[in-house]
């Protein structure tokens, strides 16, 4: 928000985006509509309200995303093969907020 759109939004809001319309890739069967997202302006430091696409969030996490893929991939290399073949068939539980991501489950599946 605030390279983009010289917006500063806090904690909370963020959090908010994340679950309404975060998504982990663009290739979305049924993607979410864009959010208004209300915030201070930077520059003239006044309220300020935009419409922010979930495509805008995908790139904003591009590198967070990027670090959980190197994550469970190096993981998955650390593991004993029968545990590994047993993650491939029975697969994983996501956790934590960015669990929420939409299709992060596909991309880390793919």
């Amino acid at each position: 928000m605030r390279t983009e759109h010289n917006l500063y939004v806090g904690d909370r809001t963020a959090e908010k985006i994340k679950i309404q319309i975060g998504a982990a890739t663009e290739d979305l069967d049924n993607p979410p509509e864009e959010m208004s997202v209300q915030g201070r302006d930077l520059l003239t430091g006044k309220p300020k309200q935009i419409d922010v696409s979930y495509r805008e969030i995908v790139k904003a996490l591009e590198k967070s995303i990027l670090r959980v893929e190197d994550s469970v991939m190096e993981t998955l290399s650390k593991t004993p093969p029968e545990l590994a073949a047993d993650i491939s068939q029975d697969g994983i539980v996501l956790t934590g907020g960015g669990a929420l991501l939409h299709c992060l489950d596909y991309l880390i599946e793919k």
